[in-house]
């Protein structure tokens, strides 16, 4: 230990670190080294940056002066002085923060961090293939006329990603998006090609008198850019003009000192890029690129394709309502046309606000021009506006057919029906331009723009891929991680809607009847009245009823999602089979009937809770520090803050999940778990049926040649067609063989446990 603080010291001498932020580093990596002395022996410089980076990071988040003051510690300064590529530096920092106990903003930083150097990678990936296609970079013919070519080329390329760089800095536009910074990136190759020597370019990008505008065109023709997101709201906006003349005649030694004095303390220094490729740029695309000769698109590429089949599911769709729709608002006693179209442009105008409010933070000299501003909130609420239409027809026309009838007038007249229609058509417009951002965050963020609650917006989800089969895959994997997200927290925040209708649940439900599903659709569940309709309202009756099966099926999807994260767990720790369904038991219990351990908690804590009492009840104790350990693997990707901060209420606030168990859990589940232990035991449940989920419903393209779809409802299925497959191609069958497999059902167990549970001795040790 003496040899790595002797080798620690040196490193903070060459940092030229203060004495206490050296003490607090060297103390917070002694730690960590406690926990696994093998791991953090090897390589001790990497660990002593990563610390480093931490120790700065919460003083600098934590104080105002040290802010002001900067530290002179930089990413590049670690990278450096430990020789560490950005990516392990990244890996490392992630790492580390599962063995402590960030605050949330320094979590959120460092998230943060890993994002933008993802996407900047991405960025220089794409400049670097664009400056290839544009710059003669064969140098042998041009070699004994030029002789100082090469450093021409890298001065070029050097300027042109200095210029997008300070357009991130200097103009207001968002670029937290990657489709936003690679049209910055476009913007700036327009200048550099009109300032280069025709030699330098090649012959279809050398022709004299190019103006910007037909660069652009040629841009967006070659790189599949869309004219119409990027000419107007970015390259002919004022901020974008202003800024261009104030840099366009600036050289490179000037652009270099205007980015030196812009403060990237802690932060990754996007022209090290450049500077210093060996320690910034992503290891893996190289080596891939030399493993296969095949072409692959670029995450910049993927991202545009991805708009444009989002652009083309609308293209035809007007921004009124169409014949259609008219026809089902005609029925109705009192047409919702004129209520629709005023939550529209009410939820258009807080869309756009919305993002004016994020750019807000932005540092820019040009955040006068409102106007400007609204360009690309607006289009982009435009495609929202268009797919809401083409859903709300869609889904309309669904339920005609399930009802067989045309009159919704109460369906139609239900505004939060409306919102959550259009939230879920924000959510895929804004993923789709901006694949980067936090699920979680992205869904918080557009429920408190909309005005919408989380439980009620998880209602229209289903029904809502149903209705569109055009959504691709990533787009109906993201609504489906907003759904449970939902389900697992949003829902039971202390404040929910949800809390309002549990008392109108009917506790002797059978739980049969639950797992089959309710005949109620998604969009019938909005028949239930709410603060804003009131003059549409059903009677006391038929709100009751419609709020008991809303509400089924809301818990029904939360023991689906229970039931399947419980059985990873048991797979992961190797439950017994006979014990897997006592934790089943008790968790339903714990969902059915202990609502007050899930408020203003997460669905994760009480499956953990559940899975360490039962098996320490029948003597087969699984430890919670093995339990926390399986829960950090499981595929959804939890947070470590979910067992690290667990609501126990006043005046503790939150504490550790064993706090948790030990005061608040144990004491309400005493009862219940001592049944257990003695001969009238609760019956083990059975699972919840799966086979039925709505997410499956929508066509689903597996590749160019093979799309499965539902089986139609009434459709009468032979011994023989019952099994019938049609493919082009064989590769199908292997892809078919992929979906075949499921996670193995919790098996019942026979046999009762019988030792008691000693509740009167602290419990949940690590």
């Amino acid at each position: 230990m003496d040899a790595l603080e002797t080798l620690f010291q040196q490193t903070a001498n060459r940092l030229d670190l203060g004495r206490v932020v050296a003490e607090h580093a060297w103390l917070s990596y002694t730690q960590v080294y406690s926990l696994d002395e093998e791991r953090y022996k090897k390589n001790p410089t990497d660990w002593f940056a990563v610390h480093v980076y931490l120790v700065l990071l919460e003083r600098i988040l934590s104080s105002k002066q040290a802010r002001s003051r900067g530290s002179g510690v930089t990413v590049s300064s670690l990278l450096n002085v430990s020789k560490m590529h950005c990516e392990e530096f990244l890996k490392k920092l992630k790492s580390t923060l599962e063995h402590k106990l960030p605050s949330p903003l320094t979590s959120n930083t460092v998230n943060d961090l890993v994002r933008n150097y993802v996407m900047t990678a991405a960025l220089y990936d794409k400049c670097s293939r664009i400056f290839s296609d544009i710059f003669v970079e064969e140098t042998v013919a041009v070699s004994c006329v030029e002789p100082n070519y090469l450093r021409l080329l890298h001065e070029k390329k050097k300027t042109v990603w200095l210029l997008y760089l300070l357009a991130k800095e200097r103009t207001s536009f968002n670029m937290k998006e990657l489709v936003t910074s690679f049209y910055a990136l476009l913007c700036c190759f327009i200048h550099i090609i009109q300032m280069t020597p025709k030699f330098l370019l090649k012959p279809q990008w050398g022709t004299p008198g190019h103006a910007g505008e037909a660069i652009l065109r040629k841009l967006c023709t070659d790189y599949q850019a869309d004219w119409n997101d990027l000419f107007i709201p970015m390259f002919r906006s004022r901020q974008w003009t202003e800024f261009l003349a104030h840099h366009k005649h600036l050289s490179l030694p000037a652009l270099v000192k205007e980015w030196q004095t812009i403060e990237k303390s802690l932060s990754i220094d996007a022209l090290d890029f450049i500077e210093s490729p060996l320690l910034m740029v992503p290891t893996k695309a190289a080596s891939e690129e030399d493993k296969s000769s095949q072409v692959h698109p670029t995450p910049v590429q993927c991202r545009l394709n991805t708009i444009q089949h989002m652009k083309s599911m609308v293209v035809d769709v007007c921004d009124e309502p169409n014949d259609t729709i008219l026809k089902f608002f005609r029925v109705c006693e009192e047409s919702p046309e004129e209520r629709i179209l005023l939550l529209l442009n009410e939820l258009r105008d807080r869309y756009v606000n919305g993002h004016l409010a994020e750019n807000a933070t932005l540092p820019t000299v040009h955040m006068d021009h409102a106007s400007k501003q609204n360009e690309i909130p607006l289009q982009r609420f435009a495609i929202i506006r268009k797919l809401y239409l083409r859903v709300l027809e869609s889904l309309l026309k669904l339920e005609e057919e399930r009802l067989s009838r045309k009159d919704f007038s109460v369906l139609l007249h239900v505004d939060t029906f409306h919102r959550s229609l259009v939230t879920c058509c924000a959510l895929v417009v804004n993923h789709t331009y901006n694949e980067q951002i936090c699920c979680y965050d992205a869904l918080k963020s557009i429920l408190e723009m909309f005005g919408i609650e989380a439980y009620h917006m998880c209602k229209v989800i289903e029904c809502f891929i149903k209705a569109e089969p055009g959504l691709s895959q990533l787009s109906v994997q993201h609504l489906k991680l907003c759904e449970n997200h939902i389900l697992d927290n949003l829902a039971w925040k202390p404040d929910s809607a949800l809390f309002a209708v549990l008392p109108l649940v009917n506790d002797s439900v059978d739980q049969s009847d639950r797992s089959s599903g309710s005949p109620t659709s998604g969009a019938g569940q909005f028949l239930t009245p709410t603060s804003r309709d009131a003059h549409s309202w059903p009677s006391a009756e038929e709100g009751q009823s419609v709020s008991s099966r809303s509400l089924d099926m809301f818990m029904n999807k939360v023991c689906r999602l229970a039931y399947h994260r419980l059985q990873m767990f048991c797979n992961a720790l190797t439950i017994p089979r006979d014990v897997a369904p006592k934790v089943w038991t008790c968790l339903e219990y714990c969902i059915k009937y202990r609502h007050d351990l899930l408020k203003g908690r997460h669905l994760d804590q009480i499956i953990m809770c559940s899975l360490y009492a039962i098996c320490k009840v029948i003597d087969k104790e699984v430890k919670f520090k093995v339990i926390v350990a399986a829960h950090e693997k499981l595929p959804h990707k939890p947070d470590s803050s979910i067992y690290k901060r667990v609501l126990i209420g006043p005046p503790v606030g939150t504490a550790s999940i064993i706090k948790f168990y030990n005061d608040v859990y144990m004491q309400s589940m005493k009862a219940y778990l001592l049944q257990f232990t003695s001969e009238r035991r609760p019956p083990p449940s059975p699972g919840p049926k799966v086979g039925h989920s709505p997410h499956k419903s929508s066509p689903i393209r597996i590749s160019e040649t093979i799309t499965i779809s539902p089986l139609k409802s009434g459709v009468q299925m032979s011994p023989r067609t019952g099994l019938l497959y049609c493919f082009n191609g064989y590769e199908g069958l292997k892809k078919l063989r992929t979906a075949s497999d499921a996670p193995r059902p919790l098996a019942p167990a026979p046999v009762a446990a019988t030792k008691r549970l000693k509740f009167d001795e602290p419990s949940g040790e690590a």
